[in-house]
């Protein structure tokens, strides 16, 4: 399992009594790799190491001025400002190395019980790479477009 870890379901579920965590599904190796792999393609890397995606993205990424932990956030706004197209599904690569599929409205209506600031970095991506959305665990954010 990704990092939406049993403990975000239940704390979720705990605060929320009438509803159910978001749907998500969490890669199997097999598609982990083959999506790291479409990914190291777009980016132009040979390798599938963690750090060497990460540094490589860094020089790419557009810090934006967003306040995560306001109750105002939406991930949703922040990218039709950023004229990106919004995708119905994301990938949430987290830095563990494992990676999750929502819906961006899951995410977006969700984003403090996906996101734990302090214990999470996610790197939100669609499935043709067309965007990379940097989520730090200090709360700062960052965007990448690809054509």
């Amino acid at each position: 399992m990704g990092l939406i870890h049993s403990y975000k379901i239940k704390w979720f579920e705990q605060d929320y009594p009438d509803k159910s965590y978001p749907e998500f599904l969490t890669l199997d190796y097999e598609k982990y790799l083959a999506l790291r792999e479409q990914m190291n393609e777009k980016l132009y890397l040979d390798e599938l190491d963690h750090d060497v995606l990460i540094n490589s993205l860094e020089r790419y990424l557009v810090h934006l001025e967003a306040d995560l932990e306001s109750k105002n956030f939406s991930l949703i706004d922040l990218m039709l400002k950023n004229q990106v197209e919004l995708p119905q599904k994301i990938y949430l690569y987290w830095f563990d190395e494992t990676i999750d599929q929502m819906s961006l409205i899951d995410v977006d209506q969700n984003f403090l019980d996906v996101w734990y600031k302090g214990a999470d970095d996610i790197l939100i991506f669609d499935a043709d790479f067309c965007f990379f959305v940097r989520i730090y665990n200090n709360g700062k954010i960052a965007l990448a477009k690809f054509t």
